[in-house]
């Protein structure tokens, strides 16, 4: 008969530890371990199964000629094909993150109804919206197919016995609202999201289904669960953005089966999140006339050069300490690029208040915009405006030299493109702050 024994696991982290602690060993966090029950059988007991063990797939050498089928399936989007690599791959699991309200649950629900309309037999499976809200949903966002079906369930087995019904395509939401029976942990602890991950990745990997799973994150802005549910899947994907702007950018972190640098920008509408065909100029405000503040550089995503507004504001300040505020990039980088700027064009910023945000409401945390962020202020703080139609990338170090960056040559084909002139980045001409400061500014 079959010994219980107990176990204490964190659902933090996911350690395991034969007692009791107040605060995990691990992680450190407070009031995480939980209890756990599990039978451990008796070794002549195991050794017999290992017995009467029956491998269900052969053993096959690469150099014979095996069978080849199709593993990839277009969505005959070419922006989503190219994002992923060379589009959907039959038995690949993929998990999507993001904050909640971001917009995961709509594009999941969008591709699922494009794929559907397309002749796949496809299922969208929630655990935390009924039916009626589900479809609600469908019927707003314009999605009705024959091939799509929808079904509420937190139980994995009943789950499991629907997904062996036949399906080309289906999105669990989320995993962290399914439960296992064979566990006694609550749903969304690192037990519960590692047991339920591995059977349905199994089922995929043996049907051929192509199968998303929708994952919570914590307030770090990480995927919640163990981080071995990131290892387990073929390819992790997160959608980032404001609510408060109308643009998403859903992120490759890891694939298997394409590049892991790319991104795809998407933006609400509507009828939902629609893809931004060309972003290069997507994040630019439409307007001819430039003012004092303003710095236009081109920035990386992936393997996608966007054009982003950097925007300075340079104001005599009354208070004992001078305000620096930033949106979009960092603190401390902004206070280190000003601390550049005074020493090395030997301008006083002591008394004044600096406010600095990116155009459009994005995130950049690349170097290559050190070198507009200092023309932004500086144009600011001389109430100047810049050269139209100029365009500033490059890394600035703490001797305000001017470093080369990646992707130097993409940002330059793509400036030529879209007509900027002049170009200011690291060459022979401007190797230093000083250097495009006496251009701009003698």
């Amino acid at each position: 008969m079959a010994k219980e024994k107990k176990q204490y696991i964190c659902k933090k982290c996911g350690s395991k530890f034969l007692t009791w602690y107040g605060q995990c060993p691990n992680c450190g966090e407070w009031n995480s371990l939980q209890q756990i029950f599990f039978s451990k059988k008796h070794s002549s007991i195991q050794s017999n199964r290992l017995n009467d063990l029956k491998i269900s797939t052969p053993i096959c050498s690469l150099d014979k000629n095996l069978p080849q089928e199709e593993v990839y399936f277009s969505t005959k989007i070419k922006e989503i094909d190219t994002f992923l690599g060379k589009g959907l791959v039959r038995g690949g699991v993929y998990l999507l993150g993001g904050e909640p309200g971001i917009g995961k649950s709509t594009w999941l629900l969008q591709l699922a109804g494009f794929l559907a309309r397309k002749g796949l037999k496809t299922i969208y499976i929630s655990g935390e919206e009924s039916l009626a809200q589900v479809k609600s949903r469908a019927n707003r966002l314009g999605i009705e197919s024959e091939n799509l079906y929808f079904f509420y369930s937190l139980s994995l087995e009943e789950i499991m016995s629907i997904l062996k019904q036949g399906y080309d395509f289906a999105v669990v939401d989320s995993v962290q609202t399914i439960t296992s029976s064979n566990l006694e942990s609550v749903a969304g602890s690192p037990s519960q999201v590692r047991e339920v991950t591995l059977e349905l990745i199994s089922l995929a990997k043996s049907s051929a289904l192509c199968l998303f799973l929708v994952g919570h994150v914590t307030k770090d802005g990480t995927i919640a669960g163990p981080k071995l549910l990131e290892h387990m899947v073929d390819c992790v994907l997160y959608l980032e953005g404001d609510r408060e702007h109308l643009f998403r950018i859903l992120r490759v972190v890891k694939n298997r089966y394409g590049p892991a640098d790319e991104v795809l920008i998407l933006e609400m509408k509507t009828n939902g999140l629609e893809v931004v065909k060309d972003p290069a100029t997507f994040f630019l405000q439409d307007g001819e006339k430039s003012f004092s503040g303003q710095a236009l550089t081109l920035t990386l995503e992936g393997q996608k050069v966007l054009a982003v507004e950097v925007q300075a504001l340079v104001n005599n300040s009354f208070l004992a300490m001078p305000r620096r505020v930033s949106q979009g990039i960092d603190q401390n980088r902004l206070n280190l690029l000003l601390a550049v700027i005074e020493k090395k064009i030997r301008i006083n910023l002591k008394d004044k208040d600096v406010y600095v945000k990116i155009g459009g409401g994005l995130q950049i945390k690349e170097p290559g915009l050190d070198l507009a962020l200092c023309a932004a202020v500086l144009s600011s703080f001389y109430d100047t405006s810049l050269p139209k139609g100029s365009v500033f990338w490059g890394e600035i170090d703490l001797n305000g030299q001017i470093r080369n960056v990646l992707g130097h040559d993409l940002r330059m084909r793509q400036a030529k493109r879209l007509g900027y002139a002049p170009i200011f980045a690291p060459s022979k001409a401007l190797k230093s702050l000083e250097d495009m400061h006496k251009i701009l500014f003698a």
